[in-house]
């Protein structure tokens, strides 16, 4: 995997993450949330230790303020992403039909905030102008995913409980 898409970034814990991973060539947050974003600027920029010890292939990161479910938004990021990583002679990119090659995608706890009617647009944007490999999908706990049950009752055990 070269390229990886963090949709929403929050506060870039993930983006932290992963550019500690010597393959990934580019990465691309989008988030609503303008602390989130700083956040996220923050946990991104370079170590001393990453100045001093290079990667094998540059890395870059963009962070945007946007909706994954809006197309212009989407069709912002994808543009910034592709100037970046022409920048650093990066490929992957499709000029011509306005679409970007990304190896994935992760929606980490973001679907649970987004409405019904929102869908459509954030799957014509994931599936439709991004053009990933893979999409990983999470929501934060099984309170918020109706597929899942508590099967281990952890919820209930973790409410009784004995307190010190």
């Amino acid at each position: 995997m070269q390229s990886k898409r963090r949709t929403p970034c929050a506060a870039g814990s993930l983006l932290s993450y992963l550019r500690t991973e010597p393959r990934i060539r580019r990465m691309a947050g989008i988030d609503v949330d303008d602390a989130a974003l700083q956040q996220a600027a923050e946990r991104t920029e370079p170590t001393f230790y990453e100045h001093v010890v290079k990667r094998p292939h540059p890395l870059t990161i963009s962070l945007h303020r946007g909706s994954i479910c809006s197309p212009v938004h989407t069709r912002q990021l994808l543009r910034a992403a592709r100037v970046a990583a022409q920048a650093v002679g990066s490929s992957g990119s499709s000029e011509a039909d306005g679409e970007e090659d990304w190896d994935a995608i992760t929606l980490v706890e973001v679907i649970e905030h987004l409405m019904p009617h929102d869908l459509p647009a954030m799957e014509a944007s994931v599936f439709g102008r991004c053009c990933p490999r893979y999409v990983v999908v999470t929501t934060p706990n099984y309170e918020f995913n109706v597929v899942f049950n508590d099967p281990l009752g952890a919820h209930t055990i973790s409410s009784k409980r004995a307190r010190p």
